[in-house]
């Protein structure tokens, strides 16, 4: 007897689907980063990223909540004391959105240790001893450039005091040595007197409170534009387009 066996071949038809869902185009995050140290002292800086403000961040030490601080801003400085010196810090900062934790990177950081008591000094005798000088301002630029300003009285050649003073001492890292800045009045006439104040950009952009600037190869002159005599007592800036005077004016 012939049988027939017929197969039935059914294709098996795999149909794949690919994940169209792309990554978010920015991640929140909180960017933390160690500012600067002291011996028992830390300042943390943390910069959100779209995280919404206010929000409460709690910030840990050595993997231990240390507090938990309700953020107003975009960019905060953190100020941390009651550190031990000498010692190495992790920190870490981090909080709750949505259920989900949104966590900084951990930052360390070591707190410096103090200096021992076995202090060399040297002490330098500057001015006559007929009439007492006046220091009134210094800025170190570094260990072999330190400028000091204000009314020094000395002797000339012949060992007599000079009718003129200095008004601007520097150090070059051997001695000291000393210089008469001068400065024109608003009327155009060339001055000579006591320098309060000094403040230092870089040590090619010095400014004196008579008021004069040093650029780097020579003193210029500045004219603040006020008529009446005035006297400066400080002056500060975070840039030469951002500055500010304090000043006496009689």
């Amino acid at each position: 007897m012939l049988r027939s066996f017929y197969f039935i071949i059914v294709p098996l038809v795999v149909f794949l689907s690919c994940n169209t869902i792309e990554p978010p185009s920015s991640v929140s995050s909180i960017p933390l980063a160690v500012e600067d140290v002291s011996c028992t002292e830390a300042w943390l800086r943390i910069k959100t990223k779209n995280i919404s403000i206010p929000e409460n961040i709690t910030l840990f030490k050595n993997n231990q909540v240390m507090k938990v601080i309700s953020l107003l801003g975009s960019d905060t400085l953190l100020y941390i004391d009651s550190l031990q010196r000498n010692k190495s810090y992790s920190f870490q900062a981090s909080t709750g959105k949505n259920l989900a934790i949104i966590s900084s990177g951990e930052v360390s950081s070591q707190t410096l240790d103090t200096t021992s008591i076995n202090i060399s000094w040297q002490t330098f005798v500057l001015g006559a001893n007929e009439i007492q000088s006046t220091l009134d301002d210094v800025q170190i630029i570094s260990e072999d450039n330190i400028w000091v300003t204000g009314t020094l009285f000395q002797n000339d050649s012949l060992g007599k005091l000079d009718n003129d003073i200095f008004n601007l001492i520097k150090w070059n890292g051997l001695n000291w040595k000393s210089e008469r800045v001068y400065y024109l009045d608003h009327y155009g006439s060339k001055n000579l007197s006591e320098i309060s104040s000094l403040f230092v950009f870089n040590e090619n952009d010095i400014w004196f409170g008579d008021y004069t600037r040093w650029n780097g190869s020579k003193f210029i002159s500045v004219d603040l534009n006020i008529s009446l005599p005035y006297y400066i007592l400080r002056s500060w800036g975070p840039s030469f387009n951002n500055f500010y005077i304090v000043e006496i004016v009689a």
